[in-house]
């Protein structure tokens, strides 16, 4: 769908398929854009984000991963959330508040169609692997007699749930699209 959209004085869309309505408020509201202060404060804020969210996942998973004794089915199926989380961090905090900022997306095609891709997989991770952990809490609460999930039947689940989510989300890969757009100002 690469094209032009132009705009009438009015802001009535010339094209029948409007990707871009007056002022490009699909990309961001017009009082983010025009105010340089609120701006930084988005961007400060973004950047927390992102280190505390980094920081705090990347060391989840090292002390799963390094002590043992922290190697529980629970613990395992939180170190995979905070894969899901970092990945997460590296896509969606970098990249989301550019776009909108920027009013485009000068990132290419190649990330065009990893981005949202990547963000729906770490979304249905996140998403399975709460479900699997509910589940193992339902069967210790229900049945406390009966032996617990194997470590080996959890990383097996854990590359179902990474599967599945793939699967799911390719199609965003697939079907995104970038769209030259050209927008004319009525001033």
């Amino acid at each position: 769908m690469s094209g032009d959209v132009t705009l009438d004085p009015a802001g009535a869309a010339a094209s029948v398929d409007d990707l871009v309505d007056y002022k490009g408020s699909w990309l961001g509201s017009d009082v983010m854009m025009t105010n340089s202060w609120l701006r930084a404060v988005f961007v400060v804020l973004y950047a927390a984000i992102f280190v505390v969210g980094l920081s705090g996942n990347s060391l989840v998973v090292y002390v799963v991963s390094r002590n043992t004794a922290m190697r529980t089915i629970t613990n395992i199926f939180i170190a995979n959330l905070a894969v899901s989380d970092i990945m997460m961090c590296l896509l969606a905090v970098p990249f989301t508040p550019a776009a909108v900022m920027l009013q485009s997306w000068p990132f290419g095609e190649v990330m065009c169609h990893v981005m949202p891709m990547a963000l729906g997989v770490s979304v249905h991770v996140s998403t399975l692997t709460s479900i699997a952990i509910a589940v193992d809490r339902y069967c210790v609460i229900v049945h406390p007699f009966r032996p617990r999930m194997k470590t080996n039947v959890c990383l097996l689940v854990i590359a179902a749930v990474w599967l599945t989510s793939l699967s799911i989300s390719m199609p965003l890969a697939i079907y995104q699209e970038v769209c030259r757009c050209r927008l004319h100002s009525a001033i």
